[in-house]
């Protein structure tokens, strides 16, 4: 029988009814039917904010946070601690209530477009949205999808069968959540049989920051395209794949991700849904043990990143854990890299240096990872880029976490380098994180015009293509060169200089032990942990700031000579104020002071002005794979300077190579990259090899626009770097 949709209304009759003390409801019916209750299920949309972060606030908005650009100054009423955000609607109170003073924004100008781009801004009420950002398990309130993403992951059997008996696809299962969600993967291209050598494979995740949704959306495109390309046999990647397996692990955070996708009041939350002492959630990338509890971490549940109460205690650390090593799944399998996609800033960030302790090497310390040198050969520079912006092409920024954007304590890329010492069996292996798409979407993906988003996800898409073409040489160690990475730079402790200026270089772990800088001496182990391929050595001159332009490196009989850019004079002199002839008003330099505190030596800004800072002319005729190596203290964070080097004079100078003059680094990272949230001090090993074998190159550090609290900067051992050749 038909139901018969009734309205009824109830009253209290007095029927002596002892449950309702005394009193009993009546019931009357009307079959007429009420209009249905209006839903909005997007309840207002996303919107662009002005937000007030005054800077001793800004680490509450880590990884950006929703924030995109700080405005300038004379678009915000002359205040320059404003940042453009952009928000759903629905999160506006709750910034209000924790005290920050939010205006909502003009749109934007809009996103530099691309050719045929659709529209070229963020939408705030992003509809229509078909098998795109699908939700893991259940039903999106922003999206409509034939298969969710576990289910697309179940029917990898179904979907990829076996050609000529013989399997390239299959479903990885490893464990569950704490709402009972299952932890599912894909992986494609040479699957173990029984009598085979273990395959080495290359490890996808993303999704670990429930709200980050373009992780894991590009991590289906990649699986498909990968698994799609091998079936049919197009794109090459069944001769990529012969001897090399993929894993993509979309979503690490399955019951936070499906959390943000049952309400926009929910889809700013970030981390996974199980309770803690007062609240809920702990952040997945705070939670391995390896930094477990070092700066850039919370120990309050109810912070964003709470850290949980010990490592490794989440199902989300277990199992990415479980994943990477193999450790009781199913085959032989090896992992030789693994690449963790969040959002967003355009930043490749590579693991820390750590201490011999497990320290994380932050501003105390400043150390360079022994490994560093190796992953921007994979990963690339802003000059060998692998990532690039496509509103208007400027390449990702790359380089350490702490340096590029602030200390991760108990994240997951630290704990694959270096290891877990509760679980020594585990494999150590290189790693990174991408942060994609720096919009003015923020966080929402799903705002992004879709042309822009697809190319983002091609990019991405590509990368994993070719770190896959890298496996097998990261398996045999032939990728590996035996010497890597000469630079100079020195320690830091609260800002003052703990030590003074050395030589480092990376050798390969299996090669001899002595290694002899030959005009410094014998070089010692320095004091940072050991990477995965190399190990780090440093030596000083005995005149503590005067090093040779030629030094050879010699480790097991073989010989290689790093070089430093020559002034002319025979000599290096970090010393001599005479490297930079050129210091507009405003620069000082601070020169050697027996018995101080080894902070001598270097230059410094202090004042509200414009000024430049220019070296003279330094050849490196001799040199190839040159980097420029500085360290920079910035007491003022909003402090704008941009670093050039040029061999005509600075004329015309631009992003681009080849133009004789090339701008290699802006302060802040500029609207294309997140800006950098401190104010620390970092040193920067900057890919300049597009300027090998010039006879005559100037360094400049200029300082631009002032801010309200002056430009002050301070900069230390400024030098040009490479192999001889």
């Amino acid at each position: 029988m038909k139901a018969r949709w009734m309205r009824c209304a109830w009253s209290l009759g007095i029927l002596g009814a002892a449950a309702f003390g005394g009193s009993s409801l009546v019931q009357g019916c009307s079959t007429e039917r009420p209009a249905e209750p209006r839903t909005d299920p997007l309840a207002g949309g996303w919107v662009h904010v002005h937000v007030q972060v005054p800077p001793e606030r800004g680490n509450e908005f880590e990884e950006g946070g929703g924030l995109v650009r700080r405005v300038d100054p004379s678009e915000a009423a002359g205040r320059d601690d404003v940042w453009l955000g952009f928000f759903p609607r629905v999160e506006l109170p709750k910034l209000r209530a924790r005290g920050f003073v939010v205006t909502e924004a003009p749109t934007p100008k809009g996103l530099a477009t691309l050719a045929n781009t659709d529209g070229g801004a963020c939408d705030p009420r992003p509809s229509n949205i078909t098998d795109r950002f699908c939700p893991y398990t259940g039903t999106s309130f922003a999206t409509t999808c034939k298969r969710t993403i576990s289910k697309e992951l179940e029917d990898i059997a179904a979907d990829f069968p076996p050609i000529g008996g013989v399997r390239f696809a299959e479903t990885v299962r490893f464990g569950e959540t704490h709402e009972k969600r299952p932890f599912l993967a894909a992986r494609v291209g040479k699957l173990w049989k029984a009598g085979d050598p273990a395959v080495p494979q290359l490890v996808l995740y993303a999704g670990q920051h429930a709200r980050e949704w373009a992780g894991p959306e590009t991590m289906m495109r990649v699986f498909r395209h990968l698994a799609q390309s091998f079936q049919a046999n197009t794109n090459g990647i069944r001769t990529l794949l012969a001897k090399v397996a993929v894993v993509i692990f979309p979503v690490a955070n399955p019951d936070g991700y499906d959390f943000t996708h049952a309400s926009i009041g929910n889809r700013m939350w970030r981390g996974n849904r199980k309770p803690c002492d007062g609240g809920i959630g702990t952040d997945p990338n705070r939670n391995f043990e390896t930094t477990f509890g070092q700066p850039g971490s919370n120990p309050s549940c109810g912070d964003e990143q709470f850290r949980g109460p010990s490592a490794s205690s989440e199902a989300e650390t277990k199992a990415l854990l479980t994943l990477l090593a193999n450790d009781g799944l199913a085959g032989s399998y090896r992992t030789r890299f693994a690449l963790n996609v969040h959002t967003y800033g355009n930043l490749v960030l590579f693991p820390d240096g750590l201490s011999k302790n497990l320290d994380i090497c932050t501003t105390d310390s400043n150390c360079t990872a022994p490994d560093h040198g190796i992953m921007q050969d994979l990963m690339g520079t802003e000059l060998q880029e692998k990532m690039a912006d496509d509103e208007n092409g400027r390449s990702y920024l790359s380089g350490q976490t702490m340096r590029h954007l602030y200390p991760i304590g108990g994240d997951s890329i630290a704990a694959s380098m270096y290891g877990s010492p509760s679980r020594p069996g585990d494999p150590t292996f290189l790693s990174s994180l991408v942060e994609v798409t720096n919009t003015e979407c923020g966080f929402a993906a799903e705002s992004i015009p879709t042309t822009q988003f697809n190319s983002m996800a091609n990019q991405v898409r590509a990368l994993a293509v070719s770190l896959a073409g890298k496996i097998p040489g990261l398996d045999s160690g032939s990728i590996n060169p035996d010497l890597h990475l000469p630079h100079l730079h020195r320690r830091q402790v609260d800002g003052v200089a703990a030590e003074l200026p050395a030589v480092r270089v990376a050798v390969k772990r299996s090669l001899g032990n002595t290694v002899v800088l030959n005009g410094l001496g014998t070089a010692a182990v320095d004091d940072v942990r050991d990477g995965v391929t190399y190990r780090m050595w440093r030596a000083r001159p005995t005149d503590p700031y005067v090093f040779p332009p030629d030094i050879p490196v010699c480790v097991g009989g073989k010989c290689s000579s790093a070089v430093l850019g020559d002034p002319g004079t025979g000599k290096i002199d970090l010393c001599s104020k005479n490297r930079f002839p050129s210091a507009d008003p405003g620069w000082s330099f601070t020169p050697d002071q027996p018995g101080g505190p080894q902070a001598e030596c270097f230059w410094t800004h202090a004042g509200t002005g414009a000024a430049s800072l220019t070296s003279g002319n330094w050849s490196i005729a001799n040199m190839v794979r040159s980097k420029l190596v500085f360290s920079v203290r910035r007491p003022d964070s909003k402090a704008k300077m941009r670093v050039l080097l040029a061999t005509n004079g600075f004329a015309n100078c631009s992003f681009d190579p080849g133009t004789g003059c090339r701008i290699v680094r802006e302060y802040p990272f500029g609207e294309t990259n997140f800006p950098v949230a401190g104010s620390g001090y970092r040193t920067e090993i900057l890919d300049v090899s597009d300027f090998d074998h010039a006879p005559a190159i100037q360094l400049r550090f200029e300082l631009q626009s002032a801010s309200s609290s002056g430009n002050n900067m301070d900069i230390f051992d400024p030098v040009l770097i490479g192999w001889k050749g």
